[in-house]
């Protein structure tokens, strides 16, 4: 069931249809496992209030997989709704970016689960956004009614859809009758190749198949002769219609790939962008407490986690940064970071030492031996490192290492004597 915490308005069923003094669109914000839920919900809600709507998916280092982020954003554009798809440093970020034009924002929301205090995003989205509606929609997994909505909804636009193939398939058999008496049946048949290329790359497979057969039907009706009779099974017809299947089926596979990578490509080149300015800001840094800050306030929307760093002073180790500040460590989380700095391997959430603590640590170690420790943790408590951040987060320990080092040997020369 949905739910709407916090709002700054009523509910939908309360609202009154938008006047010309109030414009706007409904913002759908697609991140992570309730993305249809609150596709669902916002188009419900848009339809309510006439308005358009536009789904968001920001792009950051912990938002879903790109898969199903781009099936909803196809389920969207199938709704009839506008879909974008940026990188930010954090979603609040992008959402902001995107909002101007917004008069209600529709975004998900999940149970607190944290042991570490942190602002919800519809918390910090309220402060940032006080003119807008946010309309919460709670995460479950068992949300029947909006599965249905979506699942209505879907059926309708794919009905638009397939409407629209037929046209552009009509519209071609009237060329084609136009054409007839000028132009061969090797010739005609080409045409037939425009609106199924085009179906499927972009409404992908099924609608391409519903294409294929309609104009390979089209084509032994109004060309093969003789003409306006049915002679199904013939050869011409079979080639025609296993060449349409086979090109619409390649062209829906290739498009549906080539959307994938340009999500991954933006992907990479934020975090490739966010990694040079990262070792920029670290040669930057001049002493102990700036490089843990610029390494913790880089790392953190990078990572889309909660950093720190720890560092030895007269035999204790003391936190020298963190993002956002003042974590707190439990107990179980001190043992693993006595453990991490003792043994120089890394300890806590998601590893095999002390897996009950909140964070992981890192010893940050370099031919100089043990420098500091890089701590990260999630909100939840989970393991903080998966496996397709892994490549990424070992970047940043090998720059984090690095700055420690210079600043061990710069610090080795000021106390060399002469």
């Amino acid at each position: 069931m949905d739910s709407y915490h916090g709002l700054a308005g009523p509910s939908p069923s309360a609202m009154a249809p938008p006047t010309t003094e109030r414009p706007g669109v409904v913002l759908a914000v697609l991140q992570g496992s309730e993305a249809e839920q609150v596709l669902a919900e916002a188009k419900r809600l848009a339809d309510g209030l006439g308005q358009p709507m536009t789904a968001l998916h920001v792009e950051t280092p912990e938002g879903a997989p790109p898969a199903k982020i781009l099936e909803v954003l196809q389920a969207s554009a199938e709704m009839g709704a506008e879909t974008v798809s940026i990188p930010a440093s954090s979603v609040l970020d992008g959402v902001v970016s995107q909002a101007a034009q917004a008069s209600h924002v529709v975004l998900g929301s999940r149970p607190r689960q944290s042991r570490i205090a942190r602002p919800s995003l519809t918390e910090k989205l309220r402060a940032a956004l006080p003119d807008k509606v946010l309309v919460s929609v709670a995460y479950s997994k068992q949300s029947e009614p909006l599965t249905q909505v979506h699942a209505r909804s879907a059926e309708r636009n794919a009905g638009i859809v397939y409407l629209i193939a037929f046209a552009a398939i009509a519209a071609t058999v009237s060329l084609v009758l136009v054409l007839r008496p000028l132009i061969g049946p090797q010739g005609l048949a080409l045409l037939f190749l425009v609106p199924t290329l085009a179906v499927a790359a972009r409404w992908g497979f099924r609608p391409a198949m519903f294409a294929s057969v309609l104009a390979a039907a089209s084509f032994n009706f109004f060309i093969l002769k003789p003409a306006f009779a049915f002679r199904p099974g013939t050869p011409q017809d079979v080639l025609m219609l296993g060449t349409l299947v086979a090109l619409s089926a390649y062209t829906s596979f290739i498009t549906g790939s080539l959307r994938k990578r340009a999500i991954l490509s933006d992907r990479s080149a934020q975090e490739n962008a966010a990694l040079a300015a990262l070792a920029r800001d670290l040669t930057k840094a001049a002493d102990w407490d700036s490089t843990a800050e610029t390494l913790c306030r880089g790392t953190a929307p990078l990572l889309g986690l909660e950093v720190a760093v720890m560092r030895e002073i007269d035999g204790e180790l003391v936190m020298a940064g963190a993002s956002p500040p003042d974590p707190v460590f439990g107990p179980v989380d001190q043992a693993a970071l006595a453990w991490a700095w003792s043994n120089g391997e890394e300890a806590g959430s998601g590893t095999q030492v002390l897996p009950a603590a909140n964070w992981q640590f890192h010893p940050l170690k370099t031919s100089l031996g043990r420098l500091a420790v890089l701590a990260v943790a999630r909100h939840d408590g989970r393991n903080p490192l998966v496996a397709e951040k892994q490549l990424l987060f070992s970047t940043i320990l090998a720059q984090a290492s690095l700055a420690h080092e210079r600043l061990r040997l710069e610090d080795e020369m000021r106390c060399s004597p002469g």
